[in-house]
């Protein structure tokens, strides 16, 4: 294997740079290392909540991370101030607290949720296409803020489905 001089010279330097950073005895880097730890452990949901049945004229809103793979992380049925969420592989009720934005079916794209952990969770969207029976989302965010202010994002699409009655 021939190995040109700018290849070398780079594979050194990269070397020498990660070298220097793992034998930094710097104390702030330490302080930043405990602090990171603090951090409160919150993961998006590896499973996602049971299947929802709507009854004949009911609504609903449905939410999947974004990512693969898509897990439903959040229920609504329209017309009641309650959801169900999936939040660190736990099952919660949540209480809708506020709701504005635009209209989107029987739901607003704008909506915050309190949990009973003193656990706030915001849900921003943008509607998307109409299909048969509801409308699609398909760029939003759910933003999951805990007791001690830490917020986690997690990319959402759903859609918000009619059952026709």
């Amino acid at each position: 294997m021939k190995l040109s001089f700018s290849t070398l010279l780079s594979s050194t330097c990269a070397v020498l740079m990660l070298s220097a950073c793992a034998s930094s005895s710097d104390p702030k880097s330490t302080n930043s290392a405990k602090a990171i730890s603090t951090i409160p452990n919150v993961t998006a949901p590896t499973s996602g909540l049971k299947a929802q049945q709507l009854q004949p004229g009911e609504c609903g809103l449905f939410l999947w991370t974004k990512g693969l793979p898509n897990t439903l992380i959040f229920y609504s049925k329209a017309g009641t101030n309650t959801a169900l969420l999936k939040s660190n592989d736990a099952e919660q009720s949540i209480t809708l607290i506020d709701a504005s934005g635009d209209i989107f079916g029987q739901f607003m794209t704008q909506q915050t949720y309190q949990a009973p952990n003193q656990v706030t969770v915001s849900l921003n969207f943008s509607a998307g296409k109409a299909m048969e029976d509801g409308q699609r989302i398909s760029n939003g965010r759910l933003t999951r803020i805990s007791a001690e202010g830490w917020e986690t994002i997690i990319p959402i699409v759903g859609v918000r489905a009619c059952q026709p009655g």
